[in-house]
């Protein structure tokens, strides 16, 4: 657990491991040594614990002040100005440090331009699933929700139970130099570069997302986020200056103040009948503004959105998607 972080500050410090765990252990001997976290010190202190039943058998002090000592190790180099912001997020976690919550987003309604994939009526229930299935033509189309905006990236997913007959299943993606020809909806998700929550979004690359947003990973599901969630990348966001207002959550502005971008998380359900029949849906989108979408041209040039969807229909008895469909389409920002 120690060591790897030791390798890992002097690596970044261009220093050799020994002298990391040496600083450490001078720390270490100046807070009491051996005598005070030794495996003397360890077997006392865990007797006391539990002879009053707190003992945590997984919390071993001598591990937890070397934690301790290479904070501080790390607080020096840190202000030698030999770690970068960058690197500082994932060295905290490696240190067992507290990190701030994951912002919770603010959800909103579903917007106009993305329809509820409602069930087709009067007609025979296997006709009806074909006729639905093939809509999915229309799920792929370029859609807008402000006239002075261009959505560049979105993911959604929509789910309908029918508990006579079946679940009806809606995937969608959209975003900007995806080449992917597998015709998956997880698969053209995990193409998006990703980006993790280290006290802020922290890209696992260097690199500017020739897909304009990452895809968010997690290891701890929320509900208050997207299953699939999306953001814009914030290496694009470093390098043209724009940041998220303060005032207005998960709005982007640019060094003048301008808004040039605008992340929309939404969810949306129907009700819920007698027979629990219900609808839901859920899903996140990036739109540029005019200033933004001119910004984002000087880097990557003139670009091409690739939309993905498909449409899915499983009988609830048998287990397994009867009926399947997927559509693609590409068009470009003007």
């Amino acid at each position: 657990m120690l060591r790897p972080v030791a390798r890992r500050l002097a690596e970044l410090a261009d220093c050799e491991e020994m002298n990391i765990r040496q600083r450490a252990a001078t720390f270490i001997q100046q807070w009491g040594g051996l005598a005070a976290f030794g495996p003397r010190a360890t077997k006392k202190i865990e007797s006391q614990l539990r002879t009053l039943s707190m003992q945590i058998t997984y919390l071993k002090p001598h591990a937890y002040i070397g934690i301790l000592a290479l904070r501080h190790v790390a607080g020096e180099l840190s202000l030698a100005g030999l770690l970068s912001p960058r690197d500082k997020p994932s060295l905290l976690e490696q240190m067992d440090a507290v990190l701030p919550p994951t912002p919770r987003p603010e959800m909103q309604i579903r917007p106009t331009g993305i329809r509820r994939p409602l069930k087709v009526k009067g007609a025979p229930w296997r006709e009806a699933e074909e006729m639905w299935t093939n809509l999915v033509d229309e799920d792929v189309k370029p859609w807008i929700d402000r006239a002075d905006e261009f959505v560049i990236a979105e993911v959604s997913q929509f789910k309908m139970h029918d508990t006579r007959r079946a679940e009806y299943q809606v995937y969608r993606i959209s975003a900007p130099q995806i080449h992917i020809s597998v015709a998956k909806f997880m698969a053209w998700y995990q193409s998006l570069p990703a980006v993790v929550w280290l006290g802020k979004m922290i890209p696992l690359d260097e690199d500017l997302a020739p897909t304009i947003v990452r895809r968010v990973v997690s290891s701890i599901g929320t509900m208050s986020s997207p299953g699939y969630a999306i953001t814009l990348c914030p290496n694009i966001q470093m390098l043209l200056g724009w940041h998220e207002s303060s005032e207005m959550p998960n709005i982007y502005t640019d060094k003048d103040s301008t808004i040039v971008a605008r992340l929309v998380n939404w969810r949306d359900a129907g009700p819920v009948d007698i027979d629990d029949d219900y609808i839901w849906g859920e899903g996140c989108y990036l739109t540029l503004s005019k200033a933004g979408l001119i910004q984002i041209k000087t880097l990557f040039g003139e670009f091409t959105v690739r939309n993905f969807a498909s449409r899915a229909v499983r009988q609830l008895r048998q287990g397994e998607a009867q009926m399947i469909k997927t559509a693609q389409n590409q068009f470009p920002i003007p």
